[in-house]
């Protein structure tokens, strides 16, 4: 009896070979959870998504300009820990990643997931036509011919690059015919240009008026495809016979007055109410409160909420989508985003009309 009781010891109503085998068990646990979170942990499947911001679609695919800033990402990712390397240089940690690259070549783009899951991107960088030339130790003669790269002919609407491989501390673009586009000076910049029409593209170096290098570009009107259903009957042309059409007499007159209410007569340009920049931007503050709508000033617009908008130089859509931007509450601490400029595209052949708004807000 005094044998067996020796194994038959309790504590708190158990045997103690309970408890011996209830902390193995829970040791063996702790030691196959750590072995599979190290070597058996999956990784979901996501894929980095790339955007340039001037380049469109006639360049290669992930391919993209020096100087031009890319931004990378992987949509509804749910991961707090995301950290983002280019070549295995560390380039911080953030949900998305806007890079710059200063010189052609292939980089590989990695985001790290957890610490754990990697995921890379091959980009290639295109180098610019022309050898880069440093402005500041070369003569004006060592330039190339081409200073300014770009498309010669692209359509109305979409946003276009702009570049130069020549080195310079300081770079003024402009559109001469349509100086409202405002000066930009960065080594690459995107215009969007809505209007149709032959355009000259102007660059000044150093604030040096003998420095300065002109492009002429071709705008082409939006081509615009119906949509005909594949099983519609087109009617066939009937074949007349030439001859002479008796018309009464007392229907040449009516005849000549309805030429002149059609063709003879052009009906009046719409009247507009023109109103200056800084009040489209208080307008537009108080539709971001809810106090006002686009209706309230959609006489001003050539297209109403359908007006183009390219917002902070990389965002284009239309002044609907704009509005809901800004009253959404996204933003920092739930408020809603502050309009900070907004300039005017007029279109003067209709009634002086806003045809495209840029805004910058944040």
């Amino acid at each position: 009896m005094k044998l067996a009781s020796t194994y038959t010891k309790q504590w708190a109503g158990f045997d103690y070979r309970f408890w011996i085998t209830l902390i193995v068990l829970i040791i063996l646990s702790i030691v196959g959870y750590g072995y599979k979170k190290k070597y058996l942990y999956s990784c979901p499947v996501h894929t980095i998504s790339t955007r340039g911001i001037y380049s469109n679609n006639s360049l290669v695919k992930q391919s993209f300009l020096i100087n031009e800033p890319v931004v990378f990402r992987v949509p509804d990712i749910p991961h707090s820990s995301v950290e983002w390397f280019i070549d295995d240089v560390t380039k911080g940690k953030a949900d998305s990643l806007l890079f710059t690259f200063p010189q052609a070549g292939k980089f590989a783009v990695k985001m790290k997931l957890d610490g754990k899951c990697e995921y890379v991107r091959i980009i290639n960088i295109l180098p610019f036509k022309h050898q880069s030339l440093d402005v500041n130790t070369a003569g004006a003669g060592s330039l190339p011919d081409q200073v300014i790269e770009g498309n010669e002919v692209f359509e109305a609407g979409s946003i276009n690059y702009f570049t130069t491989p020549v080195i310079a501390n300081s770079y003024e673009w402009q559109i001469l015919e349509v100086p409202e586009y405002g000066i930009k000076t960065d080594q690459l910049i995107g215009y969007s240009i809505i209007t149709a029409g032959t355009y000259t593209i102007q660059l000044k170096l150093n604030n040096d008026s003998k420095k300065v290098f002109t492009k002429t570009v071709r705008v082409t009107a939006p081509v615009v495809v119906a949509d005909i259903p594949e099983e519609m009957d087109v009617p066939k042309p009937i074949d007349v016979p030439p001859g002479p059409v008796d018309i009464p007499a007392n229907n040449k007159d009516k005849g000549n007055e309805n030429d002149k209410g059609s063709g003879g007569v052009k009906e009046p340009p719409k009247v507009r109410i023109v109103l200056p920049d800084n009040e489209i931007l208080s307008i537009l503050q108080l539709i971001r409160d809810k106090k006002k709508t686009v209706a309230d000033f959609g006489e001003s617009l050539c297209d109403g909420e359908k007006t183009k908008v390219l917002a902070n130089d990389d965002e284009v859509m239309t002044l609907s989508e704009l509005v809901d931007k800004l009253q959404s509450k996204k933003w920092a601490l739930g408020k809603r985003p502050k309009v900070n400029s907004v300039k005017t595209v007029r279109d003067n052949s209709n009634g002086n009309c806003v045809s495209v708004l840029y805004v910058n807000y944040k």
